[in-house]
């Protein structure tokens, strides 16, 4: 069965994506009043539930360079989805 993880931390979706869950999407919360933007994460596939419970219980493991290589990928989609939500504002 699928699982949906949805969270604000870079690195538990790095993790999350380089152990095979697929981004489905970045959701932009832009915040009120001039405070910052906040982005969730939300990836898919089957353990996302297991992964994340690892996660948090600091027993999860990850080959070290794929784990760099997807918070890159990620940092770069963040930071395009910020600029696109900061031009239609």
């Amino acid at each position: 069965m699928t699982d949906v993880l949805r969270t604000r931390d870079l690195y538990e979706a790095a993790l999350a994506m380089a152990r095979g869950l697929a981004v489905r999407d970045l959701e932009i919360d832009r915040g009120e009043g001039g405070s910052q933007a906040r982005v969730t994460f939300v990836l898919e596939g089957v353990g996302a539930r297991a992964l994340a419970l690892e996660y948090r219980e600091g027993k999860a493991e990850a080959n070290v360079a794929l784990l760099k290589m997807c918070v890159d990928h990620l940092k770069k989609r963040m930071w395009a989805a910020l600029d696109g939500c900061a031009r239609r504002a």
